[in-house]
């Protein structure tokens, strides 16, 4: 890989630190991004849930005015 000293890259510790806060801050944005992604999952999941409570109880409701109808 590396055929004479010169080769090597030498880091001061600044500079080991600054790549270390980089590498973090990406990290965060790429957490970031997936938090809200599934956010926008999480509030898509109650939205469809909501509409299946409201179908239930629709049906419901139609089946017991048919019940009360054939029996009343």
């Amino acid at each position: 890989m590396f055929n004479t000293h010169d080769d090597l890259e030498v880091l001061t510790k600044e500079e080991i630190l600054e790549n270390n806060v980089e590498s973090l801050e990406q990290q965060l944005n790429i957490a970031h991004t997936r938090i809200h992604t599934l956010h926008d999952v999480i509030n898509e999941m109650k939205h469809l849930s909501q509409q299946s409570v409201d179908n239930l109880i629709k049906s419901v409701d139609i089946s017991y005015s048919r019940w009360n109808n054939k029996n009343g």
